[in-house]
């Protein structure tokens, strides 16, 4: 467009003075779409009515826009929004990395049991997952849940028997509650 309003001003001399308007009006427009954009907020609910309003999107359209919203949230630290946001993308996908990042999210706001619910749901998709099965026993541990804890400790120290974090918590459950772990005593 630019170089056909630039062709057609070349040629006549009378029509020049539109130059100024045109420009002007350009410089608004792209100015507005700026100013647009900076504000998060307002991206977000953007964002957001993209997955829930017409027309209707794919589900891997939806689990795409919910797992951008909940990376956001997450990055923002609004952890509740982060957990909501993950919860809508696993309905559509639930892929052990959706899971695993939902159940993060539960953890960081607070959600301690239904993060454990969503480690108990990633774990039966991927039964060999250590960081679910770690995720899962820090949790547990928080709750406090110890005989899901020392389960996972003990889950993630067969999958990787040199696991540090492993290691680490099982030791940090053994002084916690002395005597609770009758299973893997050894190292």
């Amino acid at each position: 467009m630019a170089w056909l309003i630039g062709e057609t001003l070349r040629g006549a001399s009378n029509r020049r003075w539109i130059a100024v308007p045109v420009v002007a009006s350009v410089m608004m427009s792209a100015l507005q779409g700026l100013a647009h954009s900076t504000d998060v907020d307002q991206g977000m609910r953007r964002v957001r009515a993209f997955a829930l309003e017409a027309p209707p999107r794919t589900d891997i359209e939806r689990a795409g826009v919910w797992d951008f919203l909940g990376i956001r949230n997450y990055r923002l630290d609004r952890y509740h929004a982060a957990a909501d946001a993950y919860a809508h993308a696993a309905d559509y996908a639930p892929s052990p990395r959706l899971l695993q990042q939902l159940a993060l999210a539960e953890t960081m706001a607070g959600n301690l049991e239904r993060a454990q619910e969503v480690y108990h749901r990633l774990l039966m998709k991927d039964p060999n997952n250590t960081s679910g099965w770690l995720g899962l026993g820090a949790v547990a541990s928080r709750i406090p849940d110890p005989d899901d804890s020392f389960r996972a400790a003990r889950k993630v120290l067969e999958l990787e028997p040199n696991h540090v974090g492993g290691h680490q918590l099982l030791d940090y459950l053994r002084k916690t509650y002395p005597g609770r772990d009758t299973v893997g005593a050894g190292r």
